[in-house]
């Protein structure tokens, strides 16, 4: 998926694709197959509320008084914490000046995290209870299994980066070209891809990297949906 969206390539555009090898013909022909009967279907549809639910608190937090900002219910019930003003995600101080000196190590260090990441989200896949919920998981793996990533974190490890400044750097790079796209599902696909760096780091630092995020204290009640 990030090949494709690197490539920047907009609803009509002309496009014009070269395929060499001894397996052409065959390769052409599946390749075009694919474009024409497969990958209309392939991407999700974006998932809605009903209108009943959209915009309605329950009855007992109504009468707090709180205020009730709404948003895509992922998952049924309710969350408690303070909202979070999210900053540009970034490596713990401490970290920061990191220096890279084995290449090799920094590399080994970054495909364990992606397979431990990996891991993680098969096994939740694998007891997620909504449609909504797997669809995210997918899109998520997607992102932790994607080549392009893999290639370009690997390129910036043999730039003489570490692994942290690796993901970061790799994440920015892909996440603004994420927001920058004119379909909202791929525009909404940053937060996945900013979700996935951060698991990446986390693994290897073993850190909290929520912590190095601005926090705005005003408000403190999220709601996310009952069901």
């Amino acid at each position: 998926m990030l090949s494709i969206i690197s490539a920047d390539i907009r609803y009509g555009d002309r496009c014009l694709l070269l395929v060499n090898g001894t397996d052409e013909q065959s390769a052409r022909t599946a390749l075009r197959q694919f474009v024409e009967d497969v990958l209309p279907s392939c991407e999700v549809p974006l998932a809605e509320n009903s209108p009943q639910s959209r915009n309605r608190l329950p009855r007992v937090l109504q009468a707090t008084g709180v205020n009730g900002h709404f948003g895509l219910s992922a998952s049924p019930g309710i969350a408690h914490g303070k909202v979070t003003v999210v900053s540009a995600m970034s490596l713990p101080k401490g970290l920061a000046a990191e220096i890279a000196t084995d290449p090799e190590e920094e590399l080994k260090r970054i495909k364990r995290a992606i397979t431990a990441v990996r891991d993680r989200i098969r096994e939740k896949l694998s007891h997620s209870r909504s449609s909504l919920g797997e669809a995210v998981l997918q899109a998520d793996l997607a992102m932790a299994n994607d080549v392009v990533l893999a290639e370009r974190l690997a390129e910036q490890v043999s730039k003489g980066k570490s692994a942290g400044h690796a993901i970061v750097e790799t994440g920015e790079f892909f996440i603004d070209l994420l927001r920058h796209s004119e379909s909202e599902y791929i525009r909404e696909r940053a937060w996945d891809l900013e979700e996935i760096s951060v698991q990446f780091l986390e693994e290897i630092y073993g850190a909290d990297l929520q912590k190095t995020k601005l926090w705005d204290h005003s408000n403190y009640l999220r709601w996310t949906g009952i069901g």
